[in-house]
């Protein structure tokens, strides 16, 4: 027999959780939004400013370049202030970005703005994910990661779809000018939503060092760690490869309208969301490694296939949401893996190196993906790049071991969920480090 108070008690606790998990749903939206023109409006900024798209997609190369800087500047630090005050402060960083974006003179001026809307996504994802591993455990730290993970696509559905058709209604600028206002309101709303949280980290004599010198790759002296972001790296040298010229492959290749393009994004990125349930759903039976290991692995035909064929529209978008469903279940299982090996006090700083080491792999795969469209055509974008989906699949398949039980300070109690652990290195399956 159940004794009530307890029960309403489970209940109030039960919904506090979703509540919770529902403003961090939007506040990855609103990263994802960005501050700058989406990828699927690329193909009028290439018009506007009377430049190549491959020029026009360095916007994420530059982006994600200064990601790289301000995610390991800003990330320890939400470990040091706090996870409210580091989104927030990320919000407005974005915030800014777009003010600025909607009135840049020139295509150079776009570039330079990405140093505001990379410090504004350094800020917050990494955070989010650190709060997420700070409030909840077993179950229900695995729904919120699947939830979490499933809106950072669906930013970019939305964004893409929105900003297209506010692009074809105005421009560009246009759409940019819709998310200062969204951006503007949802900032204001999030001060009073998220919940208020303590330090984790004093910052004392030499701590500066700590954070900021060697200490801040201190993460990447775990085996599993270490295997898990490098693996991150493989699969974003060709995920940010087909996210950033995807739109372009509509426009360029199958001649699709720009109204058009944020459908299509839409429904291939549908794939990515499919991915990630699906993905929650096998890892009780299967344990996230595995499932991490097959989603990596999977990934090599589809990009073979995704541009390597160049079939009708209809059968590439199949081949586009297939390989996003693969990216998705990636994504959710390596950061179900990653928060499950680290300890309270590093959260924000594992986070932030692992965000700026993938944002290395897709400053790498903008370039090459540059190169491979200007110099051979789109046919062999998903080819040059499919190697990486295997080396994905290799580094976590040899780095990374499962077993159930407790790892970290993740309880698993009957639910069947296998975790993480380290078979090289004692101590690292507890989540211990340096």
């Amino acid at each position: 027999m159940r004794t009530p108070g307890l029960a309403d008690g489970t209940t109030r606790q039960r919904q506090a959780d979703t509540r919770l998990i529902a403003v961090l749903c939007f506040t990855v939206y609103l990263a994802t939004a960005g501050g700058q023109p989406a990828p699927a409006l690329y193909p009028a900024v290439s018009r506007d400013f009377g430049i190549s798209s491959a020029i026009v997609g360095q916007l994420s190369t530059v982006g994600m370049f200064t990601g790289i800087v301000m995610t390991l500047s800003l990330a320890p630090l939400s470990d040091v202030f706090g996870r409210k005050r580091m989104i927030l402060a990320g919000l407005f960083a974005s915030l800014l970005g777009g003010l600025l974006s909607a009135i840049a003179p020139s295509f150079v001026a776009l570039l330079l703005v990405r140093l505001f809307v990379g410090a504004g996504f350094a800020g917050i994802t990494p955070s989010v994910y650190a709060l997420i591993a700070d409030r909840f455990n077993g179950r229900t730290r695995a729904t919120a990661i699947g939830a979490v993970t499933s809106c950072l696509s669906l930013g970019g559905i939305l964004t893409n779809v929105i900003m297209t058709q506010m692009a074809a209604l105005t421009s560009w600028r246009g759409s940019v000018w819709l998310y200062v206002g969204m951006a503007a309101s949802g900032t204001v709303a999030l001060f009073f939503l998220l919940p208020a949280d303590a330090p984790l980290v004093k910052l004392e004599r030499g701590g500066v060092r700590a954070l900021f010198g060697r200490g801040m790759f201190a993460p990447l002296e775990d085996g599993p760690t270490r295997a898990l972001i490098g693996s991150n790296i493989m699969r974003s040298l060709h995920w940010f490869a087909m996210i950033t010229y995807l739109s372009s492959l509509f426009s360029d290749v199958y001649g699709v309208g720009i109204a058009q393009i944020g459908f299509l994004s839409l429904l291939t990125s549908v794939g990515y969301v499919v991915g990630v349930n699906i993905s929650s759903r096998c890892i009780p039976r299967f344990g996230p490694q595995r499932v991490n290991v097959w989603a990596n692995a999977l990934a090599f035909p589809l990009l073979l296939l995704e541009t390597g064929l160049l079939a009708p529209l209809p059968i590439m978008l199949v081949f586009a949401m297939a390989y996003h469903a693969c990216m998705g279940a990636g994504y959710a299982t390596q950061q179900t893996l990653l928060l499950a090996v680290t300890p309270a006090r590093r959260r924000g700083k594992t986070t932030g190196l692992n965000a700026a080491t993938v944002q290395v792999g897709g400053v790498a795969a903008s370039l090459l993906g540059g190169v491979v469209i200007h110099t051979l055509g789109y046919r062999w974008l998903g080819p040059a790049l499919a190697w990486s989906g295997v080396a994905a699949a290799v580094w976590v398949m040899r780095g990374v071991a499962e077993r159930t039980g407790r790892v970290g300070d993740i309880e698993i109690e009957d639910e069947g969920v296998a975790a993480v652990a380290v078979t090289a290195q004692p101590g690292a399956a507890t989540g211990s480090a340096k």
